[in-house]
């Protein structure tokens, strides 16, 4: 599916080069390098902010619920997640993986209030077609705080499901992103996976 492939260089990140010199060697370093400074970056999630909390004993309690294969060697594992505190804090959420294959993995967390708002959106763009719009084309997308992106698009006149994480490092700042693709019956089944991961932190939270 060359489409596809195409489709699938939208998750791919940009790598830079090294500095070579006019006579074609390796730029040699300065003699004083300047030291880089890395900055905090704030964290989107509730999730994050709780893991990266200093000072305090982080408890990771987690659930592993799915794991869907995608197209061209592309997946998806999605997993309950709580994080508490000896103080009794606690988070829950949902961890989306996405695999894009040769070790190019990248995730994100989903915050526990914002599951509801994301099954709906997944409902929605499970059903979404051309009708949907008046234009030649269309397409649906939704993002989650945390950068977990799901399309509904299409390539070659089929359509398509894609999920896409953007993980960020809070110490440098640095983003890697992966995508993984799959049919539209896909978001539903991604849909139910995390209607799963809910049932499984609700029990925790009934039983405290």
């Amino acid at each position: 599916m060359k489409k596809l492939k195409l489709a699938m260089l939208w998750g791919l990140c940009v790598w830079g080069a090294f500095c070579i010199s006019a006579d074609g060697q390796a730029a040699a370093p300065a003699e004083n390098p300047a030291v880089a400074v890395a900055r905090p970056v704030p964290a989107r999630t509730r999730m994050e902010a709780f893991a990266e909390r200093k000072g305090a004993i982080i408890i990771r309690g987690f659930s592993e619920i799915a794991s869907i294969t995608g197209e061209e060697g592309t997946g998806v594992r999605i997993t309950a997640v709580e994080l508490s505190d000896a103080r009794g804090n606690r988070e829950q959420g949902v961890l989306i993986e996405v695999s894009q294959g040769q070790g190019h993995d990248a995730g994100s967390y989903i915050d526990y209030d914002e599951l509801g708002g994301v099954m709906e959106a997944l409902d929605t763009l499970q059903r979404m077609d051309r009708a949907a719009s008046k234009m030649l084309n269309v397409e649906g997308r939704f993002r989650t705080r945390g950068d977990v992106e799901f399309t509904n698009f299409s390539t070659g006149g089929v359509r398509m499901g894609a999920t896409r994480c953007t993980q960020v490092s809070s110490i440098t700042g640095e983003a890697v992103s992966a995508s993984a693709y799959f049919g539209t019956a896909t978001l539903g089944a991604l849909r139910t996976h995390l209607t799963t991961a809910k049932q499984a932190l609700d029990q925790t939270r009934d039983a405290k």
